[in-house]
């Protein structure tokens, strides 16, 4: 028998009975980490979320960050404060590679893989962390193209950027063969069907990986906060 008054499922939004909004010491890559010698490549780059990511494999050491967006990267660069970043922490700058990048497009993401295979030797994790979504609105009032806009990023987006960037991965025969693949904590909600089914890509990208030796570990990040257009809450959460 169903109970009433209805219990709203969990969502994972309070799975934990601390929320953080900064790097924490556990976690602070300053100095629990240490990827000197490692490239990364990290879609969505340019702002929030992928801004914090970059900046934090900066603050661990990393030699090489590439950044895709299909956007600006800001005035001055985002990868200024990537650079200052890590020289804060008495690391060296990394090499900064800004590429226009749109996930949806599938010679835009070739000719990204192939300008990160031509500026590094090597790839040792790859995050996929560009997303989209749109307003909840009923289904009457929702602009079509962004409806299915939504679909196009948040699912073709990961089936491109692994189909071209998971043999970097591969190629890299001592690197980490790290694939990362950012969700949202919309993803077990029904009305966001294109993060539910993101979730479902994740999974079958695991299972359907390249051979052995091919990217071993994947993971998936549901617990920070996001900027979409106006509530940017870039600064407020963290990698």
């Amino acid at each position: 028998m169903a109970a009433y008054p209805p219990v709203t499922p969990a969502n994972g939004a309070n799975f934990t009975q601390i929320i953080h909004k900064d790097t924490y010491p556990f976690i602070d890559s300053r100095s629990k980490s240490n990827h000197a010698g490692r490239a990364v490549f990290v879609s969505g780059g340019n702002r929030g979320i992928g801004k914090a990511i970059a900046i934090s494999f900066a603050q661990a050491g990393a030699s090489f960050i590439g950044l895709g967006c299909p956007d600006g990267f800001g005035d001055p660069p985002v990868n200024v404060e990537i650079e200052n970043a890590a020289k804060l922490c008495g690391r060296p700058a990394p090499t900064v590679v800004l590429l226009h990048l749109d996930v949806t497009d599938s010679a835009s993401v070739a000719a990204a893989a192939a300008r990160m295979q031509e500026s590094s030797s090597r790839l040792d994790v790859l995050v996929n962390n560009a997303g989209f979504m749109t307003q909840a609105l009923p289904i009457v009032e929702a602009d079509n193209d962004l409806w299915w806009k939504t679909f196009e990023v948040n699912l073709r987006g990961i089936f491109l950027m692994c189909k071209y960037f998971t043999p970097l991965l591969h190629g890299t025969t001592d690197g980490l063969k790290t694939l990362v693949n950012v969700n949202s904590v919309a993803s077990p909600e029904s009305p966001s069907r294109s993060k539910c089914i993101r979730h479902v890509q994740i999974r079958r990208t695991e299972i359907h990986r390249v051979p052995a030796g091919g990217a071993e570990k994947t993971g998936t990040a549901s617990v920070l906060r996001a900027s979409w257009g106006s509530h940017d809450a870039a600064g407020r959460s963290h990698a």
